[in-house]
């Protein structure tokens, strides 16, 4: 019986670190999101900066670019952005 006992607490503790573990390696992975999403974000900004200054196949191309690589991100809703993306057109005019 106390091998039983034994085992079930082990099985136990296994079980609870492997979820501590899990748990921690989702917050790292979100952090990292984050950070890098955050980067990402700071090109769509300069990207909208500079489509507003001057409005060219060129600048509304890397608008759309931007915005589409910050969508990427896990962490990043799909539709960030969306009115401006949508007000982009197909950029060839």
């Amino acid at each position: 019986m106390k091998k039983i006992v034994l085992i079930a607490a082990f099985g136990i503790a296994m079980g609870l670190t492997s979820c501590v573990k899990d748990d921690v390696e989702d917050l790292i992975t979100d952090v990292n999101c984050q950070g890098e999403a955050a980067i990402a974000e700071s090109t769509v900004k300069i990207a909208i900066d500079a489509y507003d200054e001057v409005q060219t196949n060129g600048t509304c191309n890397t608008l759309k670019s931007a915005i589409e690589d910050y969508r990427a991100f896990s962490c990043v809703a799909d539709d960030a952005y969306s009115t401006e993306y949508t007000a982009l057109g197909d950029c060839s005019s």
